[in-house]
């Protein structure tokens, strides 16, 4: 059901995507198409690791991504700062006009694109997809398939989470930043469209 209520709503953000005006329903719209997908991912680990140690250990699981949650407001508090300084002197420094109120979301990933770690990624990072099935077969083997499938179930859990929190942080930290940013100008802030940004850029 949850990958279906995802699907559904990917395939209306994309219907709808240019007819979307104001910048923090943007970012909602993208942020919680993902969240659905990110949920069954979590529930259907958390249920392969309960069949696999059982549901004391489950428990004992549940409580510790709890725990992670109860962390969110000191993260969100860091993105805030990072984004703040990232707004002043950083990749988004150019993404707000404050005299048309407009933002321009291709700034947004302009740090990631820049980073030559990720531009030029080693060797390593390069065979990895490649090889990990390989690395899982032979921890079947060294380590036996009950170890084995339980690392692989316990590895499924964390990303999944790290996806939903991840998603979490992404909601929380643009809705009350670009709330702020709207206050102090006095407005609402619109997406810059593609034709005043190539008027931008000429």
């Amino acid at each position: 059901m949850d990958v279906a209520i995802s699907l559904v709503l990917l395939g209306v953000y994309f219907v709808i995507r240019h007819r979307v005006k104001r910048a923090i329903t943007f970012y909602l719209l993208v942020s919680f198409a993902g969240v659905p997908m990110a949920m069954v991912i979590l529930v259907g680990g958390v249920q392969a690791f309960t069949a696999h140690l059982g549901e004391e250990t489950a428990r004992w699981l549940g409580a510790g991504l709890l725990i992670g949650l109860v962390t969110l407001p000191w993260v969100v508090r860091a993105r805030r700062a990072w984004f703040r300084k990232a707004l002043e002197s950083g990749h988004l420094s150019e993404s707000l006009d404050e005299r048309t109120a407009q933002w321009d979301p291709r700034q947004d990933n302009r740090y990631v694109e820049e980073d030559p770690r990720i531009a030029r990624p080693g060797c390593l990072m390069r065979i990895l997809p490649w090889v990990g099935p390989a690395i899982g077969a032979s921890l079947s083997d060294v380590l036996g398939r009950a170890t084995a499938m339980t690392m692989v179930t316990v590895l499924f859990v964390l990303v999944a989470y790290a996806i939903f929190y991840y998603k979490l942080r992404y909601i929380i930290t643009n809705s009350l930043e670009f709330r702020r940013l709207e206050q102090e100008l006095g407005r609402p802030i619109t997406l810059l469209s593609d034709s005043d940004f190539e008027r931008r850029t000429r």
